[in-house]
């Protein structure tokens, strides 16, 4: 057995200062990404047949420079911390178009994850798998972040304690992957 996944890494335009290290001190090192297929098991004889449906996606792709703006534009403070962008826009259609084209892939490592596929919530994770009393002093820290830091639209506006974000960031690693013989 093999596990996969698709994820899209992320390249901001425009970051707040304060994001690296908060998720440094809450310990979550993964890079920035948006998961567009959930992890799954496959068999390892269905490998090349993942890559070649997956190069058909990406072949087909008609986007400028291979990017995707999204903007992330609101705060989840439950758990895990992630920023989430309301809107899908071409990101959604590329998942939809991901999830449809890989159908029959349905044994997902966390089964949970099969709701989230369904469900698609472009979201960047800024904290997971915290006990309860390092959850709440995360929200605390988060909150102290925004009101030390004067934001202006296009970046994070902090307007009587509720937080109004726009992060923008690009997809990037979209790559035209050959189809194997």
């Amino acid at each position: 057995m093999k596990i996969f996944a698709v994820y899209s890494r992320l390249n901001f335009s425009k970051k707040p200062d304060w994001l690296d290290a908060f998720r440094n001190k809450y310990n979550y090192p993964h890079t920035y990404h948006v998961t567009l297929k959930q992890p799954t098991y496959i068999e390892e004889d269905e490998i090349v047949n993942v890559k070649n449906i997956l190069a058909g996606i990406f072949n087909e792709l008609k986007l400028p420079d291979h990017k995707i703006d999204i903007v992330f534009d609101k705060v989840v403070t439950d758990t895990p911390i992630m920023i989430v962008a309301t809107q899908k826009g071409e990101t959604g259609v590329l998942q939809s178009k991901i999830v449809s084209a890989l159908g029959r892939y349905t044994n997902f490592v966390n089964p949970e994850s099969k709701n989230w596929e369904e469900d698609f919530k472009p979201h960047i994770t800024i904290t997971d798998d915290l006990d309860s009393e390092k959850l709440e002093q995360a929200k605390l820290d988060f909150l102290i972040a925004q009101d030390i830091w004067i934001w202006r639209p296009p970046c994070f506006v902090l307007t009587k304690k509720i937080l109004h974000h726009f992060v923008f960031v690009r997809l990037f690693e979209i790559q035209n992957l050959k189809r194997n013989a």
